[in-house]
């Protein structure tokens, strides 16, 4: 083997080593609860219900237990059979008062709501700003 084919080698070699140096080094989310989980409650919560405008859950601490907890959906409303926000992000909500077959699959809260004309329409709405803090639904904004 030539002197330049195993110096040729080398600069592969470092790459390869440096690279694994890196991801070895890297945060890699395990999906466990943070002290503030800004992505979504729906990433380390289970059991996720929602009754009327009561989201409750299971959601996992720091340190890896459950905890169950429910925190109340603010800023929701129908709107003529689509479920909207309202204005004012922090009032209470009020679609509960006029939809039916309330129900949620991770962060988004569909319901059966009535229109001004009496029918009725199936919509659905992300639910934002809701985080699980150390066990606990809370809003983040």
């Amino acid at each position: 083997m030539s002197y330049l084919s195993k110096f040729g080698k080398l600069p592969r070699i470092i790459g390869v080593a440096a690279c694994g140096a890196i991801l070895a080094a890297a945060s890699i989310n395990t999906g466990k609860a943070q002290a503030y989980d800004s992505t979504s409650y729906a990433n380390s919560c289970s059991r996720i219900r929602i009754q009327g405008d009561t989201l409750s859950a299971y959601c996992r601490r720091v340190d890896g237990s459950y905890n169950r907890t429910a925190i109340r959906v603010r800023g929701i409303e129908n709107n003529n059979g689509n479920l909207s926000y309202r204005s004012n992000p922090n009032a209470y909500s009020t679609y509960q008062n006029s939809c039916s077959r309330i129900y949620i699959a991770g962060n988004t809260l569909s319901a059966y709501c009535r229109r001004v004309d009496g029918s009725y329409n199936n919509t659905a709405i992300e639910i934002s700003g809701i985080t699980n803090v150390n066990g606990v639904l809370s809003y983040g904004y």
